[in-house]
């Protein structure tokens, strides 16, 4: 709507994501380890306050388990490539 109450309608247009939908990270919350799907590279491990307290490769095509038993219990935020996630650690 303009300054004179006139409107027009947008074009539409379609969005294609590019990410990979099967990315995941399990189980949640999570107590001994976690295993992360889906993506390959670098996964950096971090507390609620943000200091990075892990650092492990995931490797394509399989699951990677990292093991988490010397983490205290909290939120974590995990970070691979341009993906990220959270998980509870009980």
């Amino acid at each position: 709507v303009d300054n004179k109450g006139n409107f027009s309608w947008s074009k539409m247009a379609a969005v294609k994501a590019s990410g990979n939908a099967n990315a995941r990270i399990y189980p949640n919350p999570a107590h001994d380890y976690i295993l992360i799907s889906g993506v390959s590279g670098t996964a950096y491990i971090f507390d609620a306050t943000g200091r990075q307290v892990l650092v492990k490769e995931v490797a394509a095509g399989s699951d990677t388990k990292i093991g988490i038993q010397q983490l205290a219990n909290g939120i974590y935020f995990v970070r691979v490539n341009n993906y990220q996630f959270k998980f509870i650690k009980r």
